[in-house]
């Protein structure tokens, strides 16, 4: 008898077995993969955020350290610009206090200074005439004023002023330049005397209560001689 012919014994190329056992291998190893990068991130993420908490907090705690003072303030720290120079109190100007004065009769003597008299020694009714604009001329009152110096020194007469006031509130009369205008001189030498004689347009009506006022100098005591003009 012959030998029976072994037949070749040959496995089937795609065993089901074997590829369910690759396909969860493969599968295994795409999450171990997925797991090991998940935990590299998450270390690299915790590593910046220490780091990043590390350096806040060592500003904070340098920023109250109190060996170093408190934190400045930014809104009470002024730039050098922004300074603004502190202003020196003015101190209030003294207002002048007025002159003295004096109120004598017309027909009597006042004291301006010291060693000084002064009288009015003659009222005459005259016509005043205008000279320069603004003067109006008419019925007029000229007044002579003498001054005596009894003092040792000579005496100043170029600040010397002679106004004339009328009625009771003191109207004031208006200067003019003639008839016979001769205004106090410069001085007047110690023991000596001068007279100056001025023109003011006065109503005939308002001549029953004048006020000659006597000014020599800021120093000097303002002599006002009242009364009645008679004339």
């Amino acid at each position: 008898m012959s030998e029976p012919e072994n037949p070749q014994t040959t496995e089937p190329a795609d065993d089901p077995r074997r590829l369910a056992w690759w396909w969860w291998a493969i599968g295994a190893a795409v999450v171990l993969v997925a797991l090991v990068l998940a935990v590299v991130l998450t270390r690299s993420d915790d590593t910046d955020t220490a780091a990043t908490g590390t350096a806040s907090t060592a500003t904070v705690r340098e920023s109250i350290d109190p060996s170093k003072g408190s934190p400045p303030d930014p809104s009470s720290s002024p730039s050098a610009g922004d300074e603004t120079p502190t202003a020196t109190p003015e101190e209030p100007t003294a207002e002048p206090e007025p002159a003295p004065t004096q109120t004598v009769p017309v027909d009597e003597e006042g004291t301006p200074e010291a060693g000084v008299t002064a009288a009015v020694s003659k009222i005459e009714a005259v016509e005043g005439t205008a000279e320069v604009p603004g003067e109006v001329g008419g019925p007029s009152l000229r007044v002579t004023v003498q001054i005596d110096n009894q003092t040792g020194s000579e005496l100043d007469l170029s600040f010397a002023v002679v106004n004339l006031y009328y009625g009771e509130d003191m109207k004031p009369a208006l200067p003019l330049g003639q008839p016979g205008v001769e205004p106090f001189p410069g001085s007047v030498d110690a023991g000596g005397s001068a007279s100056g004689t001025y023109v003011f347009n006065v109503p005939v009506d308002e001549r029953d209560d004048i006020t000659i006022e006597l000014d020599l100098s800021v120093d000097s005591t303002v002599v006002l001689f009242r009364g009645p003009a008679g004339v």
